[in-house]
Formats: C-alpha cells, sequence, structure tokens
C-alpha cells in the first residue's frame, strides 16, 4: 500500500466540492471566480454569479479545481438587512493546492457585492507575484 498525498487529492476535491455545493444551495447568491495571480490587473479570468430570486433552484452549480491560480466561492445567505457569507478560497500551483482559507463574513445585506468584488484575500495572495513596490507609510501632522 502506498502512503501518498496524491491518493487523497481526488478525496479532499470531492469533499471541498460537496460542501461549496451544499452551502451554495442554501444561499440566496452564490459567486464563484478564478484569478490568475501572474496577470498584473485584478480580473478575474472567470466569474460567475447566480441570484436564487433570477435562477430559482441553484441546484445547476458546478465545483471543479482544474484551474491554475486562485479560485474563490461565495455562498451567501440573506438575514433580514444583514448576509452570511461563508468565504472560501483555495490557491492552485502545477495542480496541487498550496493555500486555502475559509471563514464566514457578516455585513450589511446592500454591501456583500463591494466585499465580493475588493476581496482581500486575493489581493494578499496576488501581492505575492506583484509586490506593490515603493510603497511608503507617510504620516501626515
Amino acid at each position: 500500500m502506498q502512503d501518498s498525498t496524491e491518493d487523497l487529492k481526488p478525496l479532499l476535491e470531492e469533499l471541498i466540492s460537496r460542501e461549496i455545493y451544499r452551502l451554495a444551495t442554501d444561499s440566496e447568491v452564490y459567486a464563484a471566480a478564478v484569478y490568475d495571480p501572474g496577470a498584473p490587473l485584478a480580473q478575474p479570468k472567470h466569474f460567475e454569479c447566480l441570484h436564487r430570486a433570477q435562477y430559482g433552484a441553484m441546484d445547476s452549480i458546478r465545483v471543479h479545481f482544474d484551474f491554475e491560480g486562485i479560485g474563490v466561492w461565495y455562498a451567501i445567505r440573506k438575514d433580514g438587512p444583514e448576509f452570511e457569507m461563508r468565504h472560501i478560497l483555495l490557491e492552485i500551483e502545477d495542480g496541487r493546492c498550496v493555500h486555502s482559507r475559509a471563514e464566514t463574513i457578516r455585513g450589511i445585506w446592500r454591501d456583500w457585492s463591494d466585499i465580493v468584488s475588493a476581496d482581500p484575500w486575493v489581493a494578499e495572495r496576488r501581492d505575492r507575484y506583484h509586490p506593490r513596490e515603493n510603497l511608503r507609510l507617510v504620516r501626515v501632522a
């Protein structure tokens, strides 16, 4: 019996994709994006956003990991005037997951799209490839 992380890869992909699917089917809004960390612009190479009010059941989403770069998934549930967002990030290099994060964010419903469009996790991961040159903190008196 060979003990290898390669043996775990399909199992982990299945578990993670099932959880993202479960969260998405229970959400008001589902969004997913894939970013190329080597590209200088912060525009995703793929972006998908589905609203339950527009599409009905969220059971048509497909979660996959056949990309290189930064993949981010957002499952957003409305709770009155507020939201709860499950935020999942995976960074894949050479077919291997090199970084992952997950968190829950709460906020005002009208602000959810601002969080998705200016995702600080994506910016942080992209800064590994494109460090901000000559960035200085200046104290203004």
